[in-house]
């Protein structure tokens, strides 16, 4: 098969050739095992990524090949795959199966769209044409994803396809992924310097550990929706970030200096996600790299903490 640096210059063309260039770092290392997200720096020993399985592929012959390559690569390489059942039903035809659309349309929400401009950076499409399809449905199911961190950093898809290793895109990438190694993992997710700092903050963020618990991006508040005949135009607020364990639940807002729109948006978030969620614990936070000492006077007399991003460090003002 091809060897790994023929393999990522090939990469690189298929996406440059989508309307994006890719630079892929030299010299990072990369060791299966940890989680962390990723920021403009090269990747440490202790970066490590996860797959996801969001199972299952519409033909249950690729199913089957998919969950035994995933099983091949964790006995191999030592990486974890999680996978992440959508529910479904079997099709007309006994070889396939049919995927529940709402829920797959709740994980595109929950898991892809919240990472819409790291995914086109790195596969060159939008995840709306990655994802879904001209009439508005939804391709979730049978999707094999890079992860760190719980969030998704690239998926398997036409955009980006190993026709040296198999013509279906997903059996090609794993295939590939199984003989190169969390080497090739490391090439598919160079970092991102584009788009919104917002973006690398909150990455930064999460990576540092400030917070202990399951993070979900663009969490949805409110009651504005809008129903059409042929589908739902959800447009409530939507916070940047919740971090829940069991104990608590924090709703956090990102901004790049602190300023008086991160303060009236976390308190109105955190008061709408409180009274959809009356039994958790909501505690409030604002997630910046510069400070602005008046609005942090205000941030501590309302309970609101400030966690301040420096490199690979948070600094707490509570």
């Amino acid at each position: 098969m091809l060897p790994l640096r023929s393999l990522v210059r090939l990469i690189q063309r298929m996406v440059a050739a989508h309307g994006e260039r890719t630079t892929i770092p030299r010299g990072s290392t990369l060791v299966a095992g940890g989680r962390s997200g990723y920021d403009e720096t090269e990747l440490s020993p202790t970066m490590a990524y996860d797959l996801r399985y969001y199972a299952p592929h519409f033909a249950r012959s690729t199913h089957a090949e998919i969950l035994r390559l995933l099983g091949e690569i964790g006995r191999r390489h030592s990486l974890h795959c999680e996978i992440r059942e959508v529910p479904h039903r079997p099709g007309v035809d006994p070889s396939t199966w049919i995927a529940d659309e709402a829920a797959e349309r709740e994980l595109y929400e929950q898991d892809f769209r919240p990472r819409a401009a790291v995914l086109k950076h790195r596969t060159g499409e939008s995840v709306r044409k990655l994802l879904r399809s001209n009439s508005g449905g939804y391709f979730v199911a049978g999707t094999v994803a890079i992860t760190k961190n719980g969030q998704i950093e690239w998926l398997a898809s036409h955009a980006t396809p190993f026709p040296q290793y198999n013509q279906d895109p997903t059996l090609g990438f794993l295939k590939a992924l199984l003989e190169h190694g969390p080497q090739l993992l490391e090439q598919l997710t160079p970092p991102v310097l584009k788009g919104a700092p917002e973006l690398r903050i909150i990455d930064a963020f999460i990576s540092a550990g400030s917070l202990v618990g399951e993070y979900h991006r663009e969490v949805k508040v409110g009651r504005h929706r809008v129903q059409r005949p042929e589908e739902e135009i959800d447009r409530r607020k939507s916070i940047d970030l919740v971090c829940k364990n069991a104990q608590e639940t924090w709703i956090l807002e990102a901004k790049t200096k602190l300023n008086y729109e991160a303060l009236g948006e976390v308190l109105t978030y955190g008061g709408l996600y409180a009274a959809e969620h009356p039994d958790e614990l909501v505690k409030l936070g604002i997630v910046c790299a510069a400070l602005d000492e008046d609005i942090l006077e205000a941030c501590k007399a309302r309970r609101v903490t400030v966690f301040q991003v420096m490199g690979d460090t948070v600094a707490i003002q509570a």
